[in-house]
């Protein structure tokens, strides 16, 4: 396990925030500790599941963000397809 800070969007939203995930993480972990803090209240809630893309590719939600060579201060995007 080794700490991964990453910046990140969510949805349609400018501001990049820093996150601190870890690179076993899921990518599908990594979206809900993403969106933990802002969905509800500066990102409406949808019953659709979120995508994270990474430099351009939308990556598979079961592989680890370590396999999908995200690397520390990487910009991830969280949104709703």
């Amino acid at each position: 396990m080794t700490a991964l800070p990453v910046q990140v969007a969510v949805d349609r939203e400018l501001i990049l925030r820093l996150v601190l995930l870890d690179d076993t993480d899921s990518v599908e972990q990594a979206a809900r500790k993403i969106t933990d803090q802002v969905l509800g209240a500066f990102v409406p809630v949808r019953e659709q599941p979120l995508t994270v893309s990474h430099q351009g590719r939308v990556l598979d939600p079961h592989r680890t963000l370590g396999a999908c060579e995200v690397g520390p201060m990487d910009v991830l995007r969280v949104a709703y397809p």
